[in-house]
């Protein structure tokens, strides 16, 4: 995030990093396990980076076993073994992984140190790395494998993150979580109380003293459209283990919505072009389009019949097959297309979808010309200002 390799490379490696030697599980600054403990990482499907101007000790990063909220942290030393400076930089395949920077430009025959910081928040294999690259081309010089296994000091079910969905702004929903010990002995938690703002009440529940216990997250109206976060920190007074965390998010959408936003017209192409706008809602708060008409006759329009829904449905939507004019036949301020709903809201009564220019196409290979061919029948059902079921 072969096994002879590895084996031999613990042994080679623990001789280097006598100062770094590994010790057992306790909570602490710097808490490791045993080699032996380890869990193995996903066999690599391609060796690390190693340019020989750059020498790093030591190569790899292997943090064992730790619990979730350890500080997991080494340093490295860097040295130039070429001829020429070099200009380093280092990244991380993730967030969770942070590097410091390296002294740059690094002379020939000179040394420095940086650190990496893995997140142990983040409870489970850790299977990242950090690169060093030069800062002119950002060529790949060293990787270092960073690889380890988070263990929880208590267990989520379900598990984190805590998120709820189909939510509306003023709905009031609870999500229940039992959290579960995994530490050698009873941590007893503590509840830091969220700050006043926060979109989420927060409830600790003791089960069974310093074993089990029960946390409660409900949403406070009203909330906001969009992503609401915010975080359960709990306090376990294990020296060297940092509080416990665990997010919390709703996600707010309109209850309906149309897509896309607005339609377009390519000013360079010669026929008229089709589209289709989706009028989405809720299954358990069901919508019904009583009217669809547009303010410019040029547009033309159809809705579809309503396909079948699975019994398991959240959400179902209305279709509206929609013939775009020509760009030279739309009015300079665009137009409308304009559907009517039965939605108790106002906010989602009328749904108005913009129409206008867009941007040319992709310019097309020349075709054949076809022989022209008489025009089929007008139909009824799309002639501007069709309405449903006409």
């Amino acid at each position: 995030m072969k096994w002879a390799f590895i084996g031999a490379w613990f042994v080679a490696a623990n001789a280097a990093w006598g100062q770094d030697a590994q010790q057992p599980v306790r909570p602490g600054p710097t808490a490791q396990a045993p080699a032996a403990e380890m869990k193995p990482a996903a066999p690599r499907t391609t060796q690390p980076a190693r340019d020989p101007r750059l020498e790093v000790t030591p190569a790899e990063f292997h943090f064992g076993e730790i619990w979730a909220g350890s500080v997991c942290k080494r340093e490295f030393t860097l040295k130039n073994v070429g001829t020429e400076p070099l200009k380093l930089l280092a990244d991380s395949t993730c967030g969770c992984t942070v590097p410091t920077q390296p002294k740059s430009p690094l002379e020939p025959g000179e040394s420095c140190t940086f650190a990496v910081t893995y997140d142990t928040k983040r409870v489970g294999a850790a299977n990242k790395k950090v690169t060093l690259r030069l800062a002119d081309t950002r060529a790949a010089l060293w990787e270092i494998p960073v690889e380890g296994n988070v263990k929880p000091v208590y267990a989520a079910t379900p598990p984190s993150p805590i998120t709820f969905e189909g939510l509306e702004a003023n709905d009031v929903a609870t999500k229940t979580i039992k959290l579960e010990n995994k530490y050698n002995e009873p941590v007893s938690l503590k509840l830091v109380q969220p700050k006043s703002e926060s979109p989420f009440d927060i409830q600790l529940k003791e089960i069974k003293p310093g074993m089990e216990y029960e946390l409660a997250v409900t949403t406070k109206p009203p909330l906001h459209k969009g992503f609401n976060r915010g975080q359960v920190l709990l306090e376990t007074g294990l020296e060297g283990i940092d509080k416990l965390e665990f997010h919390v998010s709703a996600n707010i959408q309109p209850r309906v919505i149309t897509t896309p936003m607005r339609l377009t017209v390519p000013p360079d192409l010669a026929t008229p072009t089709e589209a289709t706008v989706r009028v989405q809602y809720r299954t358990d708060k069901p919508v019904k389009v009583l009217d669809v008409r547009t303010n410019e006759g040029a547009v033309e329009w159809e809705l579809l019949p309503a396909p079948a829904l699975s019994p398991t449905a959240k959400l179902a939507a209305h279709q509206v097959r929609v013939v775009l004019p020509l760009a030279n036949q739309l009015p300079p301020a665009g137009a409308e297309l304009i559907i009517t709903t039965d939605d108790p809201s106002p906010e989602f009564q009328t749904l108005k979808i913009p129409i206008g220019l867009g941007p040319p196409t992709a310019a097309a290979p020349a075709r054949t010309p076809q022989p022209q061919r008489a025009p089929a029948p007008a139909d009824t059902s799309m002639t501007p200002g069709a309405r449903p079921g006409s």
